[in-house]
């Protein structure tokens, strides 16, 4: 990565180092986490996305969902 790039990483709801959820949570709703978390931010430029698997489908749905928020997208063997 160039040395002038910004790299923003984060947990979804229910991953990693994130609060255990109980209820269903659909993609839709993490890439709206997702915007918002890049809103509260103040990330308002269109960013490249990476994501491996649960993560390229992630990745999908916001470029779906907000196609004027992604640039490039790297979906890396979404299921």
């Amino acid at each position: 990565m160039a040395a002038d790039r910004r790299i923003i990483r984060c947990d979804v709801r229910g991953s990693g180092g994130s609060e255990k959820i109980r209820a269903p949570v659909s993609l839709a709703q993490l890439a709206d986490d997702i915007v918002s978390l890049l809103d509260h931010i103040s990330v308002t430029d269109a960013v490249d996305v990476a994501g491996v698997a649960i993560g390229g489908c992630l990745g999908l749905t916001l470029a779906a969902r907000y196609p004027k928020r992604i640039h490039r997208l790297a979906a890396i063997n979404p299921p």
